[in-house]
């Protein structure tokens, strides 16, 4: 049974996904977009309430960009990418 869980979190060699750099750059370019005019809202005092849309979208942009990646492999969070988003994170 390990074997197994190992086989589907860890394959050899990782999954493909169709058109995975094309939808790494657009989720890429949401979440900064979306990040960006949340941290320009704080910067420039807009309400709370008006950045909560822009909040959210941030947030389901970055865990989209990690499921992207994690559908491929989940030793994607141990190499220096994903060491990275955890440190982020945390």
């Amino acid at each position: 049974m390990l074997s197994a869980l190992r086989t589907v979190l860890f394959p050899d060699p990782p999954r493909t996904i169709p058109a995975h750099r094309a939808i790494s750059i657009t989720l890429r370019t949401a979440h900064l977009m979306t990040f960006g005019t949340l941290l320009g809202g704080h910067v420039f005092d807009i309400d709370q309430s008006r950045l909560l849309p822009f909040l959210l979208a941030t947030i389901i942009t970055g865990a989209a960009l990690m499921a992207l990646e994690l559908a491929s492999t989940c030793a994607w969070l141990f190499m220096g990418k994903g060491i990275a988003v955890l440190m982020k994170l945390l």
